[in-house]
């Protein structure tokens, strides 16, 4: 329902996220990668990972990669070394 109706959140109200941010998806999404990648662009502090081979259900059919994605995510939010 969120693709066709939309969701509400702009990238106005994107650019105003504080907290850092992992946006993840997979290589295959149906969201293509062009608007995935505004997003994190949008987001100050956000990293983007795009599973290799993924799809927008990424999560569930691809959980290691998935949750290793997030654990490395939140073992160093920021990047910095």
């Amino acid at each position: 329902g969120l693709m066709v109706h939309g969701y509400g959140v702009t990238f106005a109200d994107l650019c105003r996220i504080a907290a850092p941010t992992l946006v993840i998806a997979g290589e295959k999404d149906m969201i293509l990668e062009p608007h995935t990648r505004r997003i994190a662009q949008a987001i100050p502090h956000a990293r983007l990972c795009l599973l290799p081979g993924g799809d927008h259900f990424c999560a569930a059919k691809q959980p290691g990669a998935f949750n290793a994605a997030v654990r490395e995510f939140l073992q160093n939010p920021t990047g910095k070394p």
